[in-house]
């Protein structure tokens, strides 16, 4: 067996082996119905991320309620 098969049989079973990192039970989540809390948890604040395609998002929150998206090079209230 050469070593490029080697290292790909371990790099498969090491991808295999690792837990998921994002899956999380309904169990954790946590509902929020009062808007106050909701608010506290946005206002003011940047998340970022990627969507399911792995492009990059960035969301800005304002404690007035108001907020946008940046997608894309495009910006989205």
């Amino acid at each position: 067996m050469n070593v490029g098969r080697v290292l790909t049989v371990a790099a498969a079973l090491l991808a295999f082996s690792a837990p998921p990192t994002l899956a999380q039970d309904a169990k954790d989540w946590v509902d929020i119905k009062d808007p106050q809390e909701l608010r506290a948890l946005y206002s003011n604040n940047t998340f970022k991320g990627k969507d399911w395609m792995d492009r990059p998002w960035v969301g800005h929150y304002r404690s007035d309620g108001q907020g946008v998206i940046l997608f894309e090079g495009g910006r989205y209230p």
